[in-house]
């Protein structure tokens, strides 16, 4: 997987799409749906960004939501997932040179 784009390389805002379903993020990478962008805090937790210049990101929700999603191999899936909670670690500063920071 390839590391997120800098600010400055994203397109629009209008052709993002936003989730914070972990589960669907991970099965978008995995199947190489749309392109990971980043990901962000927000006041509801994290966010997934995903370029989504054609603008089908709601079809291929409702897709995975009545489970005929493409087909992603459990290998490709688990690397997304871990992936997504390396990031969610980083934003959340809780990873401290390689290692899970003190909840002291």
């Amino acid at each position: 997987m390839s590391p997120p784009k800098t600010l400055s390389a994203l397109p629009p805002d209008n052709n993002l799409f936003r989730t914070g379903n972990t589960n669907f993020a991970a099965a978008l990478i995995a199947t190489n749906q749309l392109a990971y962008a980043r990901a962000e805090l927000s006041e509801h937790g994290t966010v997934f960004v995903f370029e989504d210049p054609m603008q089908l990101a709601a079809e291929l929700e409702r897709r995975y939501q009545a489970e005929v999603f493409p087909h992603v191999s459990p290998r490709a899936y688990s690397m997304a997932r871990s992936f997504l909670i390396e990031e969610i670690d980083r934003l959340r500063g809780r990873r401290v040179g390689g290692h899970h920071a003190s909840k002291a």
